[in-house]
């Protein structure tokens, strides 16, 4: 049965044993080669072992699939590969995709925020994190990033604002501790 091997496949991948994660995942594929769910898994595990080309071959087969109903997943999976190359416009473009199939995927307009902050494009940068963070508010990732963007954007209360609330909300998480430290550098 190819679930149970894909099943062991994200076991393995959460405890980070990719060699393990990906055997189980080539196995379900030998079951059923037609299993896109299976080849984002193999593509995600493939990608954390650095192997990059061959993940985007089995991100394409899981976007092939016709039946496939979370391709923005595939999408986004991508788009950290280019992001991690530091092809910006390729990433950007899988991140927009995966918003054209969910337009409320939270990841990807965190992302793109990411992108426009190392384009030094604040304005935009902060237009996507503060869209990430409208549909999921719990990216304290997001926050910390969007008061940075802010303070650059010269917002300093509202990056102030935003800084002491992650602090609030959670006082010993490695966000807040940034937080913290950057609230710190900023002149009242």
């Amino acid at each position: 049965n190819p679930d149970i091997f894909n099943g062991l496949g994200l076991v393995y991948f959460a405890r980070n044993e990719l060699d393990s994660a990906v055997q189980n995942f080539k196995k379900a594929l030998e079951l059923d080669p037609a299993l896109a769910e299976v080849h984002n898994n193999l593509g995600s595990a493939l990608a954390a072992q650095g192997k990059k080309e061959e993940a985007i071959v089995h991100f394409q087969a899981a976007l092939k699939s016709l039946n496939y109903t979370t391709p923005e997943n595939v999408y986004y999976n991508m788009g950290l590969i280019y992001l991690d190359s530091r092809d910006y416009d390729q990433a950007a473009h899988h991140f927009n995709q995966a918003i054209n199939y969910r337009a409320t995927f939270a990841p990807a307009y965190f992302q793109l925020g990411r992108i426009n902050a190392h384009r030094v494009n604040w304005k935009s940068a902060i237009a996507y994190y503060a869209q990430a963070l409208r549909f999921n508010p719990t990216l304290s990732e997001a926050k910390l990033l969007l008061s940075v963007a802010y303070i650059q954007d010269g917002k300093k209360k509202l990056a102030r604002e935003i800084l002491l609330e992650l602090i609030k909300e959670d006082p010993v998480s490695p966000w807040a501790i940034q937080a913290s430290e950057l609230l710190g550098s900023i002149p009242k």
